[in-house]
């Protein structure tokens, strides 16, 4: 976390913003970077109601979600309470409401789903993600950790509900992570290595209904 009065950065950007050569969510994008998540949604906030009245859903939707990140990287490190929950939930809604593409909204809302004991909706908006992964842009490092996790988990939540997964679902994650210079051959392997475990529990539980049948 940074201290406001030892970052030029900041400070430098609060000056633009009182000087009025800045948006506020110039400054809560500042914020953020810093992991300064309570002063981000201030500032987050302020930007959504100076754009209300205007046609800008998807600015609107960024806040939201942005807003959403704050919550959940605030409180990773502690003990969940049902409110932050909650208003993670909602903000990814929210996000969501104004714009269905928001991808990094979606992943968030699958993980509020997961923590709220809702794993199966939290399945059905990480199939979201995984069929629409063209949308997902890498903005920041943390966002290739966050996809590549997001794409091993897929397989966890899948295999909890006994849901199967064909080759075509396979390729649409290879393909992305292939195509995209953000992520390394070891982190391409280490997803690779996650989808050959769900091949072989599939064949496995293939295997096993093919000798009860027999038996049967």
């Amino acid at each position: 976390m940074a201290l406001i009065v030892y970052n030029e950065e900041l400070n430098n950007i609060l000056t633009k913003f009182y000087l009025r050569e800045c948006t506020e969510v110039e400054v809560a994008d500042i914020y953020y970077k810093y992991k300064l998540y309570s002063a981000a949604t201030s500032y987050y906030i302020i930007a959504i109601n100076s754009k209300l009245n205007k046609i800008d859903d998807k600015f609107k939707s960024y806040c939201f979600c942005q807003m959403a990140k704050c919550y959940y990287y605030q409180q990773l490190d502690r003990e969940w309470s049902s409110w932050q929950l909650d208003t993670i939930h909602h903000l990814c809604k929210e996000a969501i409401a104004y714009d269905y593409t928001n991808i990094k909204a979606h992943i968030l809302l699958s993980e509020a789903y997961e923590r709220l004991d809702q794993v199966k909706n939290g399945y059905y908006e990480a199939e979201f993600v995984i069929n629409n992964l063209d949308l997902y842009k890498v903005e920041s490092k943390q966002d290739v950790i966050d996809i590549v996790e997001f794409c091993k988990h897929f397989f966890d939540l899948a295999e909890a509900h006994f849901v199967i997964k064909y080759e075509d679902m396979f390729m649409k994650i290879i393909n992305y992570l292939s195509n995209n210079d953000n992520f390394t051959y070891d982190m391409i392997k280490d997803v690779i290595d996650r989808i050959d475990k769900h091949r072989e529990i599939l064949n496995n539980e293939a295997e096993q209904i093919s000798i009860f049948g027999k038996n049967f």
